[in-house]
């Protein structure tokens, strides 16, 4: 009973972060459109990179 339980609450983390991280790439995906910062583009792709890396890792650290 005990590891459904923890399955329960990996899988519920895993669809967590991964809504975040789809969530997160559209709101940066609208920030690049805005005129005045289409000259950064490269940068805020990196922030996207950086903290969808972030997410990733962040489950498997506290599990850990």
């Amino acid at each position: 009973m005990n590891i459904l339980i923890i399955l329960g609450e990996i899988i519920f983390l895993i669809v967590i972060f991964s809504l975040f991280d789809w969530l997160i790439g559209i709101i940066f995906k609208q920030v690049n459109k805005v005129s005045w910062l289409q000259g950064k583009t490269a940068i805020i792709s990196f922030l996207h990179r950086n903290i969808s890396r972030l997410l990733i890792n962040l489950p498997v650290k506290n599990a850990a």
